[in-house]
């Protein structure tokens, strides 16, 4: 009784409606499609496995390799359950984090807005003739260059 090669294909050669090809000599392309490295000797993929339900010998034809199949993927991140008690812990330090960014981040921006208005006056204060002029009794208190 033979059955069909591909992992977790349980098809038999017992079933109705249902036929099996033997893996050719030249496996490789076969080997690749149904995902195995090593060959195997009096191997047989079902008919399960192709499009049109037969193998097909025109290389051209979607049938020429196996490309049906039915693989249980596995999650990537494993479910974890965690205990109600911890859950709860894990929210409030969750939201004391975010309390805290949020803090931090008022703190941050404060200096920030001051340097920016200080920026703006520095700009807008210069120095010019017109200015010494208006103010000549402010000059006396500095000692002459020179």
């Amino acid at each position: 009784m033979a059955g069909c090669c591909v992992f977790g294909c349980t098809n038999r050669n017992t079933q109705e409606g249902l036929n099996l090809y033997r893996i050719p000599r030249d496996s490789r392309p076969f080997l690749q499609a149904i995902k195995r490295v090593d060959t195997i000797n009096n191997a047989f993929v079902c008919s399960a496995h192709f499009i049109s339900g037969k193998s097909s010998l025109d290389w051209q034809s979607p049938d020429f390799v196996p490309s049906v199949f039915v693989y249980t993927k596995q999650s990537k991140r494993p479910e974890v359950k965690m205990e109600r008690n911890e859950y709860d812990n894990l929210n409030l330090r969750h939201r004391q984090l975010q309390d805290e960014y949020v803090n931090l981040k008022q703190e941050f921006t404060k200096p920030q807005a001051e340097n920016h208005k200080l920026k703006e006056k520095l700009e807008k204060s210069t120095i010019s003739c017109s200015t010494v002029k208006s103010h000549i009794g402010k000059l006396f208190f500095f000692p002459p260059l020179g």
